[in-house]
């Protein structure tokens, strides 16, 4: 191998080195722009970015998200038969707003909730995704710091235990 073998094959080198440079460049570029142009999008204080739909709803995974407020607008979900797609959030996880709904709440998680599942549009059904029914646990809060949590036992009775913000605990059985 001369001299002008090995410039040659250094050149190469440095040249293949900079076109991926430039590749992973143009891809940061990219992302960074579909972001601002929304989109993508955060939300404030996360590093999570999700697509969002011609509604301007987010969507996506929220396996790496680290509060509900991170979470996207609809949740990647796999419904009842089989097909892939998302729930609104609020419709996975409502927050009742007194001890009434939350324990109505929980009485129909104990029976088992049908969740419509869509495409990304939002719009478009394509099936159900069941939330609780036999042996399921259900805890909720209600705004005035009340606990409600029922427990659907295999023998088909239901635990009901609830803790008032005084520290008040009654549990019943049905």
């Amino acid at each position: 191998m001369n001299e002008r073998q090995v410039t040659s094959g250094f050149v190469r080198i440095r040249l293949i080195a900079l076109g991926a440079t430039l590749v992973l460049a143009v891809a940061a570029i990219t992302v960074g722009v579909s972001i601002i142009n929304g989109k993508a999008t955060a939300s404030e204080g996360s590093a999570t970015a999700f697509p969002t739909n011609a509604k301007g709803l987010s969507y996506g995974s929220c396996a790496f998200t680290k509060t509900p407020e991170e979470e996207p607008d609809l949740i990647l979900v796999e419904a009842d038969n089989g097909m892939v797609g998302y729930c609104y959030r609020k419709d996975l996880s409502p927050v009742p707003h007194g001890p009434e709904e939350a324990e109505a709440l929980m009485e129909q998680s104990m029976k088992g909730r049908e969740i419509p599942v869509y495409t990304s549009d939002g719009v478009t059904q394509i099936g159900v995704f069941t939330s609780g029914g036999s042996d399921s646990e259900v805890t909720a809060t209600s705004a005035d710091g009340t606990i409600v949590k029922k427990v659907s036992n295999y023998d088909g009775t239901i635990t009901t235990t609830v803790t008032k913000p005084d520290g008040t605990v009654t549990k019943t059985t049905e």
